[in-house]
């Protein structure tokens, strides 16, 4: 799913002349990247704001997303990984 969302993505900044079809693979992977970093956020703020910990939930986020960026995203290595433990420490 995500992978097609991010083709298709590809695909319609390829039809508007903004990125190079030879950069369309590099692209792809971004896209599916970023769709998936969105969905586990929004997911998570969603989350917190059911079960009453929409606070605990953002510093979650915001101590995740930095510990990520220092560490290069080493810790995680897979997008179900990364979902399960993420879902699992904020419950």
């Amino acid at each position: 799913m995500l992978h097609k969302l991010a083709e298709d993505i590809s695909f319609y900044l390829i039809i508007n002349n903004i990125i190079d079809i030879e950069d369309r693979d590099t692209y792809i992977y971004g896209l599916e990247l970023l769709i998936s970093t969105l969905l586990i956020s929004i997911s998570i703020l969603i989350l917190g704001i059911l079960i009453g910990n929409f606070i605990s939930a953002v510093v979650f986020l915001t101590v995740h997303f930095f510990i990520k960026v220092l560490y290069r995203g080493a810790i995680m290595q897979t997008t179900i990984t990364n979902a399960i433990s993420i879902l699992y420490l904020l419950i």
